[in-house]
This record gives C-alpha cells, structure tokens and sequence, in this order.
C-alpha cells in the first residue's frame, strides 16, 4: 500500500521539488508546466495545457472529434516542448447536462486519445467538476461510456462541504459510485487507473446554497482540522484499488484560489505524512493503447450469395442509400435470417442489446480508420455474440440478421456515422451527424467497386 495524497501547482516553486522528493509522492500534477522540469526526474508529473479556461476548451469539446483536431494542434508544441510530462490531462471539467454534449464529449475524447498515442503521449480522460457525471441518470452514463475505456487515466474531481466528511458518498467519495455502476454495466471490460485530480474542502459542494471559491480556510477551523480531514481522504482510498493518486487542491495558486492555498510549510506537513503512512510513492499502470481498426472488411460473411440493397430495388427511400442501407438476400422471405455478421475491423462494441421498438437487437461498434472515429449501427439482429465494451478482432462473428421480433421481413439495417458515437436508438434521420451510405464507405476504404456494385444491385435472382 502506499499514500495516495499528492498535490497539484499552478505555479512552479523553488521548495517544491524538495517537498515531493521528501514525500516520497511520486506523482505531481502542475497546470501549465513549465518547460523544465522542475522536479529533475523526481516524480511523475500530470500537466494540464491551459489555453485561455475552461469556456475556450468547451467550444473545442462542443466541435466533437473537428474540435479534437483544432485542440491537438494547438497544443501539440507545448506538449513537445515539455517532454518530462507523465501524462496530459485534456478539457478540464467538461460540460455533460445534455445528450448533445455528452456525444460531443466523447466524440472528442476517442479523437483526441487517438492524435496523443500518435504522438507517444500519454493521455488523461474526463477531469469532471464535483459532482459530475450524474450517476442517478443510467443513460448519461452509458452515453458518456467510451471515454472511460480508451485514455491512460480516467480524472474526477472531488470536494466536500462544510468538511470533507460531509455527504461523502456523494462528494469526496462519489467515484466508488461512478466506477461501479460502470464496472456493473461492463464487467468484463478493463478500465485504466483512476486520477482525482482536485479535492479538498470547497463550498462550491456546500448544499443547499453552494458558496463557490471559498475553501478550506473559510470552512475548516484551522490547518490541523484540515490535515486531519486530508487523512481521513487518503484512508478512504486505500480501500479503492483503481484510484492512482488524488491531488490537493493546491500550492503555488493564483490568487482567485488563495482561500484553497496550501503554503510551504502546509505542504512539508503533508510531506512528512507521506513519507511514512504508507510508504510514499509507486509505479503506475496506463493501459495498452487500443489497436487502429486497420484495413475494412465487409460485415457480411456469405458474399458468395445473392445480396442486394431494398433502394436498389424500389428506389431512393427515406435517407436510403444516402445515410443508411438496408440489405437482403434475393431469395426473399425470412432467408437472409440468422446468416452471421463479422467485425470489419479491430475495435469495441458499444452497444449490444435489444433498444425496443422497432430496433430489436442492436450492435454499435467503434473503431479508427485512418484517423477518423468511424461508428456503425446494424440493427434488427436475431443475436448478438458480443458484450458491451468488448474487444474485437476483424473478422470475429459478432451477431446474426434478424426480424426485429417479427416486425419486418428479415434483413440488415446498417447504418455508418463519421466523427461521432451515436445512440442505439438515434438514426439516419438526425442531421446533428454524419451518417453516410455504407456501401460507398466501403467502396472507399478498399472494398472492390465491382464486389460493392453485385451486392448492392437487385439481378431478380
């Protein structure tokens, strides 16, 4: 075991260095750091590239995987010039109260991991406000999902209010709450180490009238009260495997933030706390980056057989074959029911169950093909063999066509969404996103045009 109390900066100092060695901590978290390394190789150190607060972040996160280019390029030279850094936090407290914004968010997120392990950066998720994601709202929850799965860290932030204590289960120890509801939904799906990457005492969790940028100087009745309060927190986590680090909010603070400060010799308090409760700072243990989706395979497996498309047949229809397909065998019928579907390429499965109504069984699968976050929907599946965040190899059978329970004739409902992960109930018809003709899509990843033309085409066969 090993304390798990670190502390973040918002300025270097010169004793810091001196305090994080002598702490044994390891780890270190500084918002915009400076481009040498203050602790020499000393601790692992978090940054954050600070680009003007958290409103210009959020007009880049609102852009999805568009806003995650503009993002990365232009923080790119500032992550090159400061190489030392462990890992790179991203948006800082995202916004998350609506569906739109929770797809955006994760849009971005499977975009930005993507241009960072291209890099050879390590890369830091969510570093979502108290209180946020909901976790009273299930469906938030599994639309926020993917973002969990595919970075080097997951991030929370963590206050209490009047004390640390207060309403634990919901402030200061509300990640027990969020990790399980996840590990719950996805049992078999590894989920990389956990980041609190502020905590401590704020009156922004004081309920039921918030008082926002007061801290621990206005509501705790001294430093020792306060230090008291900060072991309690660390005892707290030792109990939570997953959670790597939670850092102090904080030292070296800019002076909007000076209610929070914690001064140098505050800081040698803690220091010698962490020295020795727990035997001071270990190794941690990102997550292998996910495999690129690579080279596109069609997910239908019996191409021999006589496939065309319903538009081919009766004509244009509703979106179809513009943002969407509908594919048949030609022999009619229930046929086509029960022929297997394969992965067209590595990537996760995001969705898999029956959404109701007309959907039936859903498969949503996630991949990057050539830098793009590529996201498919087939629908009305008489099963599904997969999980929900499970892994995927091309080629592995995935499910089966089905009839939706009846309701149709049997057939494939595929449907293609470029720079987004849409839900299992959403479709072709939302113009919010890029749906695109699958067949197409496919003719433009490498799949013969002539293969493309006889599978879509009705031969009356």
């Amino acid at each position: 075991m090993t304390s798990k109390l670190a502390i973040q900066s918002q300025r270097s100092a010169p004793w810091l260095k001196e305090v994080v060695v002598a702490g044994k901590q390891g780890f270190h978290l500084l918002v915009m750091p400076p481009e040498r390394d203050p602790f020499d190789g000393a601790a692992r150190s978090f940054g954050r590239c600070w680009i003007g607060g958290d409103g210009v972040e959020a007009q880049y996160v609102a852009q999805g995987s568009d806003g995650a280019d503009s993002y990365f390029a232009r923080c790119l030279p500032f992550y090159r010039s400061r190489s030392y850094i462990w890992a790179w936090q991203g948006p800082n407290e995202p916004y998350v109260k609506t569906a739109k914004a929770r797809l955006a968010l994760v849009a971005f997120t499977l975009r930005w991991t993507y241009l960072m392990r291209r890099e050879g950066l390590r890369c830091v998720a969510g570093a979502f406000s108290n209180g946020t994601p909901e976790v009273n709202d299930r469906q938030a929850i599994v639309e926020l999902a993917p973002l969990f799965f595919v970075a080097d860290y997951n991030m929370v932030h963590e206050y209490g209010a009047p004390t640390m204590q207060t309403e634990s289960a919901w402030n200061t120890l509300r990640h027990r709450k969020l990790h399980d509801m996840l590990v719950d939904m996805w049992p078999n799906r590894a989920m990389p180490p956990w980041i609190i990457g502020e905590t401590g005492i704020d009156g922004g969790a004081l309920a039921p009238t918030p008082r926002p940028e007061k801290g621990w100087k206005t509501f705790a009745k001294d430093w020792p009260t306060y230090f008291d309060q900060l072991q309690w927190y660390d005892s707290e986590l030792q109990k939570d495997s997953y959670i790597e680090r939670a850092f102090l909010f904080g030292t070296a603070m800019e002076s909007k933030w000076r209610d929070f400060e914690v001064n140098e010799q505050q800081c040698r308090d803690i220091a010698a706390y962490t020295a020795v409760a727990y035997g001071g700072g270990d190794n941690p243990t990102p997550i292998p980056p996910i495999e690129p989706g690579g080279r596109i395979i069609l997910p239908l497996v019996n191409i021999g057989k006589a496939w065309y498309t319903a538009d081919a047949r009766f004509g244009p229809y509703d979106g179809h074959p513009e943002r969407a397909r509908d594919w048949n065998l030609e022999t009619g019928g229930d046929s086509d029911y029960g022929e297997p579907l394969q992965a067209p390429c590595n990537g996760s499965v995001v969705y898999s169950a029956d959404a109701g109504g007309g959907h039936g069984i859903v498969i949503s699968f996630v991949a990057m093909i050539d830098g793009q976050l590529v996201n498919w929907h087939w629908k009305h599946l008489s099963r599904s063999d997969m999980w929900q965040w499970q892994q995927v190899k091309q080629g592995e059978i995935i499910g089966a066509i089905g009839n939706a329970g009846g309701k149709y004739a049997a057939h494939l409902h595929e449907e293609v969404v470029i720079g987004a992960v849409t839900g299992p109930k959403q479709d072709w018809r939302d113009p919010a996103f890029e749906y695109v003709d699958p067949a197409t899509f496919y003719r433009d990843h490498g799949i013969p045009a002539a293969l493309i033309d006889r599978l879509t085409r009705y031969d009356g066969r």
